[in-house]
């Protein structure tokens, strides 16, 4: 419950996990450690028990021709066996037994540690009987309630490979083995709960340097489900959370710029939708109440006219975006068409306006004919909102100039005006939705911002680019590509050639 209520049900899950794992490294050391230590106490046995079995079979041999199967240390080897005696005793706390063929207790030295025994009872250890064989016997307990205690006994014959002549039964006590062993384990054991607690401390500081940043962006998530976008996460690693901490403000940020474009949006759209509804109730009020005399009505008539076709393109800019923000792509209806014609077609809409604003037009068409291949409903959309755009910037005797390049198998449409031109800040959003340049409204009082942004999805649809050259003061000018017609690849006819052969 404790980790649960810190760190939730998955850090218990690890905490038990790492438990467990301890808790079976401990268990499997132990034992390997209890197997080492009696693998490595038998090896020690065996090897004293070869020195004296050697000695004794040695002195053995030596007395057969003074008396035969006698077990009475000569004085050659007495010296010797003492000495070994001496120090499996005193350094290794091992005892021993000379035992022969029938398992009779012959210590030769009166130093047998079972002084009331005469001989070891095999029918109760009949294990030992494979030392007659020539193999080495090992075995753990009271070797059939000879000893008092349990001992890890070592069975190794006296002999050679033609006789075994008896035994050397070497012992040491398990409970000093064991006391070592259980040293072993307890500082094992200890070492282990050290490394937990290392461990325990270790996650729990990692875990809270990662927890922290999650509780943050889930207490940030709900303030900003409530609409509170300025929330942000204080990002101070560079890991992955610190990358998903940073992922977070930055979707956060453009939240928090959407819902701002978003509100700008509404109170533009808001004021764009007043302005000529009021003009129209007003108007039309009058012609009904007789303030407007008849003799003018027509002229207010067109002025209804005129903000009547404002609300249209209002209402089908919206429909277009939110066309493309819910199928996310067009539908186009490509065809070869005459890029040429629409530009001067389009170009006619606008002659009211560029005579009322005293406006010079340049063109420069790079071919008589330029057959491109694409959506001409859509193409003639981008050109209208284009020449719309620098028509409405373009001053009082001002100047606009539409040109076409063809290369490169694309046709490139430039429409340039001389307006007041666009900051570097300005020139990053100006294809953005709901975005105006001019944010004081002071220029554009008939736009909704949707115009360019319509522009650059249309062009984007047909896989081709447009973009943006100003400078402050400078005017702009927006240039877009389109792709030629099959036909118009292979032939093209300049202009300035066909003049050229008209004035021959």
């Amino acid at each position: 419950m404790f980790f649960n209520s810190i760190f939730g049900k998955n850090f218990a899950i690890y905490v038990s996990i790492i438990l467990i794992s301890f808790t079976v490294l401990g268990t499997s050391l132990s034992q390997i450690y209890r197997s080492y230590f009696i693998d490595r106490q038998e090896q020690i046995l065996i090897e004293r028990s070869e020195t004296l079995a050697s000695l004794f079979f040695e002195q053995f041999l030596a007395a057969q021709s003074q008396a035969p199967f006698s077990w009475i240390l000569q004085a050659q080897y007495q010296e010797l066996i003492e000495t070994e005696a001496r120090n499996l005793r005193e350094y290794l706390g091992y005892t021993y037994l000379v035992v022969n063929r029938d398992f009779l207790i012959i210590n030769p030295m009166g130093d047998s540690p079972i002084s009331d025994t005469v001989a070891i009872d095999v029918e109760s250890a009949p294990e030992l009987l494979l030392v007659l064989e020539g193999r080495i016997v090992s075995s753990v307990g009271s070797l059939a309630g000879l000893y008092e205690e349990s001992k890890l006994t070592i069975a190794y014959p006296i002999g050679n490979e033609e006789a075994v002549i008896g035994a050397i039964v070497m012992s040491t006590s398990m409970e000093s083995l064991n006391e070592h062993i259980s040293e072993v384990v307890r500082i094992t054991v200890n070492g282990v709960i050290i490394s937990c607690i290392a461990a325990f401390i270790m996650i729990y500081f990692s875990s809270r340097s990662i927890t922290k940043p999650l509780r943050q962006m889930n207490e940030a998530a709900k303030v900003i489900a409530s609409g509170d976008f300025e929330k942000r996460i204080e990002v101070k690693s560079l890991d992955e959370i610190g990358q998903l901490a940073a992922s977070f403000n930055n979707m956060a940020e453009g939240l928090n710029v959407q819902e701002d474009s978003r509100r700008a949006f509404v109170a533009n759209i808001s004021h764009d939708l007043r302005s000529p509804l009021t003009s129209i109730i007003g108007f039309l009020e009058a012609m009904k109440d007789g303030t407007i005399p008849a003799n003018k009505i027509d002229y207010y008539l067109d002025i209804v006219l005129s903000e009547c076709k404002r609300l249209a393109k209002i209402a089908n800019d919206l429909l277009d975006i939110s066309k493309i923000e819910l199928t996310g792509e067009l539908e186009l209806l490509r065809e070869d068409f005459e890029l040429n014609k629409l530009i001067r077609d389009t170009l006619i809409q606008f002659e009211n306006r560029i005579k009322q604003k005293n406006i010079k037009v340049d063109i420069s068409l790079d071919a008589e004919y330029t057959i491109v291949f694409g959506d001409f409903e859509k193409i003639q959309r981008v050109l209208y909102n284009l020449l719309d755009n620098a028509v409405k910037f373009t001053p009082d005797t001002g100047r606009i100039r539409l040109e076409t390049t063809l290369k490169e198998k694309k046709a490139y449409v430039s429409i340039r005006d001389s307006g007041r031109g666009l900051n570097e800040d300005e020139k990053q959003h100006i294809f953005e939705r709901f975005y105006k340049a001019d944010s004081s409204r002071g220029i554009d009082k008939t736009g909704t911002g949707l115009g360019l942004s319509i522009v650059r999805e249309f062009i984007k649809a047909h896989d081709e680019k447009i973009y943006v050259e100003s400078l402050p003061g400078s005017g702009c000018n927006f240039v877009f590509t389109l792709s030629l017609s099959s036909e118009e690849k292979a032939k093209r006819r300049p202009i300035i050639t066909n003049q050229l052969k008209k004035n021959t």
